[in-house]
């Protein structure tokens, strides 16, 4: 509400005249509500203009809300990692180590000076004798548990990707063509960390606290094909690349949204991630939102307007959503191929700290683990496999490595040199690394045919963007490949050349 300058002489039935009507202006029940605001501005631009109310005790640390962390596999134990207790861990899946990681997603940029990860300690927990951090997926930084890293920049997203461990066997190869080795890591063990330390700009500690969890049904008037593949989980799994899409003709005009929350909240603001975001093609090519209506089940609605933009835009509700309201699609932005209307991720806030919804309900993400029973396939779920391989009469040599997991999702780290060429001896390096999805098209016990669909970023390309020298073509692109797993050997059609399997 604007504020009347005191000093400001007019009359006493002037200022009454202007108090009613400033009143009428402001009845959360008039008509004036439906008009469309602007939200606020994106939060990775900006500050917050005032900060998240705390009432956890002042232990000498600097409070910091997570927008988000994820964990590549077991994601459901990721929130160990921040419970303050020594007890807990997060432990990767057993045979799933090196190339797995965590991801912490921040509200605003922020300096990280240094960071330290401490080791989980059990029975079956392979020692990490590498990791590797990537700040807004570009490398920047490695090191051990155990000791403080230096990172020194400002970053809105922090991978931790976990290396070499031990627990890796190693099988020589050599032919005419390559020699070099293959790596598998230990089917009986796992990665695991206690705890995540980071410092700021002052070399002040940060308290790392994620989003606070709330259990809620949330159903959509329509989904676009496989409801594993693009229902409602995907608005609240930290993953960007992942969306909700409506599934009716057209671009979803008067499709629906609801939440059932478990409690009664006071959420004040909501945040919202728009478009498919897997790349900048895929989110022009999808539809966007534009207006929606939110407001309680059975109560009034409230209309809001997004940009057509993909940063993470905050608005200010008008009134508070308490724990069962919708959100109706009541306009769009085109997409330039496609009609379907996605959403990738929400976000609400109560009193400023956000909080995440817990989805119930039968639908989870994909289990490929049945599908692939009795085929090739089955051993190499859920498990590293790397080859670091000279091919001296190609003239190259080539670091690969790859994760199919048994939820659907995978991860592949590709570097190759080319031999020396110049006077000084430098190589050319083409470092990229990728992750998405995949899917079975067929198998048995002695051939299988599956297919990546993924984001593929060119780190190669993006450190030479930071250095201001960047020639190449596009950083991020969107990439399908065509795997064949047969004789001991992976092998693509489009980015993965192969990988022997031993």
């Amino acid at each position: 509400m604007k504020k009347i300058n005191p000093s400001m002489k007019i009359s006493a039935i002037a200022l009454l005249v202007f108090m009613l009507f400033f009143t009428a202006c402001e009845d959360p029940a008039s008509n004036n509500n439906n008009i469309p605001t602007n939200p606020t501005p994106d939060p990775t631009e900006v500050e917050t203009p005032s900060d998240p109310i705390d009432n956890t005790p002042d232990d000498g640390r600097r409070p910091l809300y997570l927008q988000g962390a994820y964990a590549t596999t077991n994601n459901n134990l990721v929130g160990n990692i921040f419970d303050g207790k020594t007890a807990t861990s997060w432990q990767s899946k057993k045979g799933a180590g090196p190339d797995e990681g965590i991801m912490l997603l921040f509200q605003n940029k922020i300096f990280i000076k240094k960071i330290a990860i401490d080791a989980a300690q059990a029975s079956g927990i392979a020692k990490i004798e590498e990791m590797i951090f990537y700040g807004d997926d570009i490398p920047c930084g490695k090191g051990k548990t155990g000791e403080s890293i230096n990172i020194g920049d400002t970053y809105s997203s922090l991978f931790i990707r976990f290396g070499k461990t031990d627990n890796t066997t190693e099988v020589k190869v050599e032919d005419k063509a390559k020699k070099g080795v293959v790596r598998k890591f230990s089917n009986s063990h796992s990665v695991g960390i206690q705890n995540i330390k980071m410092w700021d700009e002052d070399g002040k500690e940060y308290r790392l606290i994620l989003p606070r969890k709330v259990s809620a049904k949330i159903t959509a008037s329509s989904t676009l094909d496989q409801a594993s593949k693009y229902g409602v989980s995907n608005l609240f799994d930290n993953q960007k690349a992942t969306a909700w899409v409506e599934g009716v003709d057209g671009n979803g005009i008067n499709e629906q949204l609801t939440f059932e929350l478990s409690e009664k909240v006071n959420i004040d603001e909501i945040q919202i991630w728009n478009g498919y975001q897997r790349s900048p093609n895929v989110y022009q090519t999808n539809a966007r939102l534009k207006g929606f209506s939110l407001g309680e089940v059975g109560g009034k609605d409230y209309e809001y307007t997004l940009r057509d933009d993909d940063a993470g835009q905050k608005i200010d509700l008008r009134v508070p959503l308490k724990n069962s309201f919708s959100l109706k699609i009541n306009s769009a932005y085109d997409g330039s191929k496609y009609q379907d209307l996605a959403i990738s991720e929400m976000l609400f806030f109560e009193n400023g700290v956000p909080l995440q919804l817990n989805k119930g309900g039968s639908v989870e993400k994909n289990d490929l683990s049945q599908e692939a029973k009795g085929t090739n396939l089955e051993s190499l779920l859920n498990t590293r496999i790397a080859n670091e391989m000279d091919y001296g009469p190609s003239g190259f040599y080539a670091d690969r490595s790859i994760i199919l997991r048994s939820d659907g999702t995978f991860s592949m780290y590709l570097t190759e040199k080319l031999y020396p060429e110049t006077e000084d001896g430098d190589s050319e390096t083409y470092e990229t690394m990728a992750n998405g999805t995949w899917e079975i098209q067929s198998a048995n016990a002695s051939k299988s045919i599956i297919k990546l669909t993924g984001k593929l970023i060119d780190i190669s390309a993006a450190l030479a963007e930071q250095q201001g020298n960047n020639e190449q073509a596009e950083i991020v692109q969107v990439f399908t490949d065509k795997l064949t797993i047969e004789n001991n050997l992976i092998r693509g059609e489009q980015i993965l050349d192969e990988i022997m399997i031993r």
